[in-house]
């Protein structure tokens, strides 16, 4: 018994140093420095971009409960003896620096995401997303199903402190039964885009009764970006089949502009369209959307996430050989997960002929001095196997119609 009490205290207080060194290993020195064909790398990446429309679709707004901002979070993340949710809480606090100082947590996590994007102010501006509570659909708020909250005037504040570099994207589940209010509110105030993560939010876009809520949406020209694919960085054991692009046809068929998160890059989904309705990859359901002619003109979606490494399979390569669908692609990097070293693995990419030896080393080291940077050059330097493809400078340029 005393060996398993001090096992568990090693455990415990070593997980920062473990967590620094394995999984967020990036230099957060502010004196570091790249070899100039590491920076070469990076402005040939910027090149052909018009970079006053580069942005970041998707950056999450990470925090922690003070008596300022309203966040909550789920007593299962901050539970020791919930081994995944515990970890997982930790490594995405690691990833954001936080390092245990002096400074205030919240503090500490927004300085290191202003100072990653203002690094290279060719990096553009960053849409960063605030997150819902989970709700059912009789609109009571289901706390014990939900991971986190992060307020839509959290993310409102984080805009107006810092308008030259954020985007404010709002979150409001539709179930709940201000939503309509909620999105009125916001649409006034200019809002142009909302998030959901529908596997772990608990909603069913293909609900009829959602359909004021798109209407609303269209009305005041806000676009949904919305996750797709199996989710796993969130608990989302009970409800992912809310992730299958097909269910996205009713917000589609209104005309409302859908963003696909990851497209759709991993996990399986029921082909809703089969009369077995046998279960397909998500991503053949989600290019089956992008296909329909009906659809040419709202379906979008980001490709942030589709590097991690159990995502990156043959799909990645279909989608660097249409280029003809790259208009209707979106930059994203889903930070701070390009923080977090053990997603991202460039010798997998290189053996699977995504890229060359010689850039996977440069990227590595560019990962150490910037992980947003890295992910950037990483998207802009992968070749497909097949055709040698490359996604389009205008992959990572906003469509006008999501601006």
């Amino acid at each position: 018994m005393k060996i398993l009490i001090v096992f568990i205290f090693l455990i415990h207080t070593s997980c920062s140093f473990l967590l620094r060194t394995s999984l967020t290993n990036f230099n957060m020195d502010p004196k570091r420095t790249l070899s100039h064909k590491a920076k070469k790398l990076i402005d040939n990446s910027f090149k052909n971009i018009n970079l006053s429309k580069l942005q970041d679709f998707h950056v999450h707004s990470i925090g922690v409960p003070d008596k300022n901002n309203n966040i909550w979070i789920s007593p299962k993340l901050k539970n020791f003896w919930n081994i995944k949710s515990y970890f997982q809480y930790k490594i995405y606090l690691e990833a954001s620096g936080v390092r245990g100082s002096k400074t205030p947590v919240n503090k500490q996590i927004i300085n290191r995401l202003i100072s990653l994007v203002s690094q290279d102010s060719r990096y553009g501006k960053i849409r960063v997303l605030a997150f819902d509570y989970n709700y059912l659909l009789n609109g009571k708020k289901d706390l014990s199903n939900s991971t986190f909250y992060i307020p839509n005037n959290y993310v409102w504040k984080l805009y107006k402190k810092y308008p030259k570099i954020v985007i404010p994207v709002m979150s409001v589940h539709p179930y709940k039964k201000t939503a309509l209010k909620e999105l009125i509110y916001w649409g006034k105030k200019g809002v142009k885009m909302i998030k959901w993560l529908p596997n772990a939010q608990n909603i069913d876009p293909s609900l009829k009764k959602l359909n004021y809520y798109y209407k609303v949406l269209k009305k005041y020209n806000m676009s949904l970006l919305t996750h797709t694919g199996e989710e796993q960085a969130v608990d989302a054991k009970h409800s992912q089949y809310f992730g299958n692009p097909l269910l996205l046809r009713r917000a589609l068929n209104l005309g409302v502009n859908v963003i696909m998160a990851h497209f759709a890059s991993m996990g399986k989904c029921k082909d809703l369209d089969s009369k077995t309705k046998s279960k397909k990859e998500c991503f053949l359901l989600a290019m089956r959307l992008f296909k329909n002619k009906k659809y040419l003109y709202n379906l979008f979606a980001d490709i942030s996430a589709v590097t991690i490494f159990t995502h990156v399979n043959s799909n990645l390569g279909v989608l660097l050989d249409n280029q003809k669908f790259h208009h209707r692609l979106v930059n994203g990097s889903d930070y701070p997960l390009p923080a977090i070293d053990a997603l991202y693995q460039t010798g997998q990419l290189v053996k699977l002929g995504y890229l060359t030896k010689k850039k996977a080393k440069l990227l590595d080291e560019i990962y150490k001095y910037n992980p947003l940077l890295f992910d950037f050059a990483l998207k802009r330097n992968l070749t497909s196997p097949k055709n040698k493809k490359k996604f389009l400078p205008i992959t990572f340029e906003v469509p006008e119609l999501l601006r």
